[in-house]
């Protein structure tokens, strides 16, 4: 990439290193590291073509091509993923919001909004929060809920918190540092009178033995904690359906975001616990049973 570059032919040159290196976007994701870097946007990029770039756009665009050619995900080369029609940060210390966990979201919403009808304040707790995508979204989704976000890494809290402070100022989630749901039960008495009419959460699911699999995007940058979940992948679902009903109201509910191939393990695991009433799927566009939504019986 010499001096004389314009926008044009850096995001050919960009383009041609990413497809060199086995990457299947090439071109997008040129197209969007060199936008971001310009501060603009890919239309824009269309309309000033021909332009050149001055040698600190130019470097600065190399710079990221070169992260990118080492499968780093565009997400955290730009510290940002849309998200439910909002701009969340991200980092290494979090998953990337991904668009079948829209689904958990469009589900959780539905429920919500059932409970406003005979609730005034629904309570509900996002598990394994990350980067707040859920819970914020839930927060800014519904003014009248009180949501609290809890994750292990104090990390992803702090995006958490960053998130919710830009996005959701007049209604923000009640952050807490928990292992699953070790710390879960302060919050009754201490924060609140009774327990969740809803839990959602898209917990670690991906199995030990198909970590080979992975594309370098996960594998080598997204948090491990956040994506395997031992042998089967189901060892942080197990705890959620055992454990869960304790830290629910009678009629309460969990919603949670499974692998493409887990549904009939996870039935199963549903069968088991008796203090389940019954449970629904949802299929993700693909076709794929992506969300299981289990409920308890109501007194």
């Amino acid at each position: 990439m010499s001096s004389n570059e314009t926008i044009e032919s850096a995001l050919r040159a960009g383009a041609r290193i990413l497809d060199e290196h086995g990457n299947p976007s090439s071109r997008l994701d040129a197209e969007l590291l060199l936008a971001d870097t310009l501060q603009t946007d890919r239309v824009d990029l269309v309309r000033r073509r021909a332009e050149p770039l001055d040698d600190e756009a130019l470097t600065a665009f190399h710079e990221r091509i070169h992260r990118r050619r080492h499968r780093e995900p565009v997400a955290y080369i730009l510290g940002r993923k849309d998200f439910w029609g909002r701009e969340f940060l991200v980092s290494r210390h979090v998953l990337i919001p991904r668009p079948e966990t829209e689904l958990l979201v469009e589900v959780a919403l539905r429920r919500l909004q059932m409970l406003s009808d005979h609730v005034q304040q629904p309570l509900a707790l996002d598990l394994g929060a990350g980067s707040g995508a859920i819970g914020v979204t839930l927060a800014a989704e519904c003014p009248w809920a009180a949501v609290t976000c809890s994750d292990i890494s104090i990390a992803a809290l702090r995006l958490a918190l960053d998130n919710a402070e830009r996005l959701v100022p007049h209604n923000p989630p009640y952050f807490l540092e928990s292992d699953g749901f070790d710390r879960i039960g302060e919050l009754f008495n201490a924060r609140y009178e009774t327990r969740f009419h809803l839990i959602v959460s898209n917990p670690p699911y991906v199995a030990e033995r198909d970590r080979d699999t992975l594309e370098p995007e996960l594998l080598e940058y997204e948090p491990s904690l956040a994506l395997f979940a031992g042998p089967d992948g189901l060892d942080m679902i197990r705890i959620l359906i055992e454990q869960a009903p304790d830290y629910l109201k009678p009629g309460g509910s969990v919603m949670l975001e499974i692998g493409h191939d887990q549904a009939e393990a996870v039935k199963e695991l549903i069968s088991l616990e008796r203090q389940w009433e019954g449970f629904e799927t949802f299929k993700d566009g693909g076709g794929y049973e992506r969300v299981v939504h289990i409920w308890k019986a109501s007194e």
